[in-house]
């Protein structure tokens, strides 16, 4: 029992339950966060968290945000990484597929966007730009260690 004002923890979801959702996620590709709960028998809060991690970690996105906080109007889901059967797994730094066979991979060094490879070539010209035009910045020196970083020279 909660006392008023103390703090609750709520466990982290098992793998089974973990499995279940993302096996629902895969079976229903668009859902919302009520969908996933009906479906896979996990607890709204366990819903929401796994939830969370996997759009941080890019496997769903937001395709079209809830009108009102009423009861039954919920954000739509898109699962847009299905990379196979077992579910992603999450650790105190990053999450690791199984599927893909992808080591622990940190959270915060997936790409900004999918243009990313486009928008790194134009940081390049505009890096060669500022090369010929004697711009001795901190600029120029910030836009070249984000293109030694994004080609994992850092």
């Amino acid at each position: 029992m909660a006392w008023a004002g103390s703090k609750v923890r709520v466990a982290p979801p098992d793998d089974q339950a973990s499995q279940r959702m993302w096996r629902s996620m895969r079976v229903l590709v668009q859902f919302t966060r009520g969908d996933i709960e009906a479906t896979s028998e996990a607890s709204r809060v366990h819903v929401g968290a796994y939830i969370s991690k996997l759009t941080k970690a890019g496997y769903v996105v937001l395709v079209q945000k809830a009108h009102s906080r009423k009861a039954g109007d919920h954000d739509v889901l898109r699962l847009v990484k299905n990379t196979g059967p077992v579910a992603p797994r999450f650790g105190k730094d990053g999450i690791y597929d199984a599927n893909i066979a992808e080591p622990l991979a940190r959270l915060n060094d997936r790409p900004l966007c999918r243009n990313a490879p486009a928008l790194l070539q134009i940081l390049r010209l505009l890096v060669d730009r500022m090369r010929t035009q004697n711009i001795d910045e901190p600029l120029l020196a910030d836009a070249e260690a984000i293109i030694q970083r994004a080609e994992g020279r850092a």
